[in-house]
């Protein structure tokens, strides 16, 4: 079987990995556990994405979990914009998105010793630059990124753990905005953290990529 000028199982050689789901990484990063799961390539001649029908069996836990790429939705917000008990829902760590809780957003912005952080549009601008420079100086592939005025979506797939990616992206982030032009001044630029999530298989993929390039204006969710 082809698909796209690709065969199943035998990908071109200029075919990287997008995503290996392993058993040990799911159980560590709080996905669910699976035994089996598919592994998807990506043609960087022709941009194409290929399922391999023939399932790669996941490890157990003996060595370097990350030696093969997973592929994670990192989000993180700008400082004061997003906060826990918001009215739009919130995510709390391990246990996933959460009710509004009118009280604890109150408590929460009470604790707050700057004015809200919103990026400009240079400044949107400068943060996927460095995002995007980021990630070909690691070797990682960036499926998607969207950078909007209180928070940052990245879908990548890596061969480092989510945290790791995460941190090394907002850290560039951070340089680059505390440069001129339009340096922001505040202390504090993003909301300590950020939410990761491992991606399962081709369909959810292609769910989080459209989510990122397009429903993010359908739901005009830059504020």
């Amino acid at each position: 079987m082809s698909f796209d000028g690709l065969r199943v199982g035998e990908p071109a050689a200029s075919a990287v990995p997008l995503m290996r789901c392993r058993r040990d990484a799911c159980e560590r990063y709080g996905a669910s556990p699976r035994f089996w799961q598919p592994l998807l390539f990506r043609d960087v001649a022709t941009g194409h994405v290929e399922g391999n029908r023939r399932l790669a069996p996941c490890r157990s836990r003996n060595g370097d979990a990350m030696n093969d790429p997973l592929t994670y939705f990192i989000t993180w917000t700008t400082y004061g914009t997003w906060l826990p008990g918001d009215a739009r829902g919130w995510r709390k760590k391990s246990q996933g998105t959460q009710l509004p809780q009118p009280l604890l957003e109150q408590w929460c912005r009470r604790q707050m010793n700057e004015a809200p952080v919103l990026l400009d549009d240079l400044q949107r601008q400068k943060v996927e630059a460095v995002c995007r420079q980021h990630c070909t100086i690691r070797g990682w592939v960036l499926h998607a990124i969207s950078v909007r005025t209180n928070h940052v979506h990245v879908v990548v797939t890596a061969d480092k753990p989510p945290k790791t990616v995460r941190d090394q992206l907002k850290a560039n982030a951070t340089r680059v905005l505390r440069s001129e032009p339009r340096a922001v001044v505040s202390e504090s630029i993003w909301t300590r953290g950020g939410d990761s999530e491992i991606v399962d298989g081709e369909g959810d993929l292609e769910r989080v990529v459209f989510y990122v390039n397009d429903a993010q204006d359908r739901k005009d969710r830059d504020t």
